[in-house]
């Protein structure tokens, strides 16, 4: 498994989000057990309460093949007694990705920069990709594309559909979104606080 982090909804561009709502649909119509994750182990860290996201990502590993490992933050020295680039480098010995529900996105940023295995986030205070990509292929399922469909974003990260823009003031982005340039940094992060989005899109009449 390489090393590819997935902290914000910035960190696919438009075809590999396509590809990764086409094999979610796959998954979704035949939930027979599938050997993706064979002979792996996939840390799930939850700093923060959760119901639906914690039982889909358990369940996703085991049907993928893998071993899903829960841990709640509290059982961890998360930011204790060991710094966060600490945990990541021991839990990198021993499972092949680690996904992380918890408040700073900065602890996320810190943990993929620490470990050596993928990081997923699962909730932070400024993302909740794994939510946009499941609001996205529900647009897609029921309008049948999503060519030329315009989300509406609220203030907060957490507000579905989420799908390709910032949190902050209210505005409306079009899919596709420009795909990530190579020059730019990715997630849209960067010394503790989320970049500001784009101005307002103009009203539509």
């Amino acid at each position: 498994m390489s090393k590819r982090d997935f902290l914000s909804i910035d960190d696919v561009d438009t075809g590999e989000l396509v590809a990764l709502l086409d094999g979610a649909d796959r998954h979704k119509a035949d939930r027979r057990a599938r050997d993706t994750l064979r002979g792996r182990s996939v840390a799930l860290i939850f700093e923060k309460p959760s119901t639906r996201t914690r039982v889909s990502f358990e369940v996703a590993v085991h049907e993928l093949g893998g071993y899903p490992l829960p841990l709640a933050g509290a059982e961890l020295q998360l930011g204790r007694g060991e710094t966060l680039e600490d945990t990541a480098a021991v839990l990198s010995r021993y499972v092949h990705a680690i996904v992380l529900r918890t408040f700073a996105q900065e602890s996320l940023e810190r943990l993929a920069r620490g470990g050596t295995v993928p990081v997923v986030n699962a909730l932070s205070d400024y993302s909740h990709p794994c939510q946009a990509l499941a609001d996205l292929q529900t647009i897609r399922e029921r309008k049948g594309s999503l060519a030329g469909i315009r989300l509406p974003i609220w203030a907060t990260a957490t507000t579905s559909p989420t799908a390709c823009c910032s949190p902050g003031p209210r505005w409306a982005c079009t899919w596709p979104w420009p795909p990530r340039s190579a020059t730019s940094p990715s997630p849209r992060w960067s010394g503790g606080r989320p970049r500001s989005p784009p101005p307002p899109a103009a009203a539509s009449s």
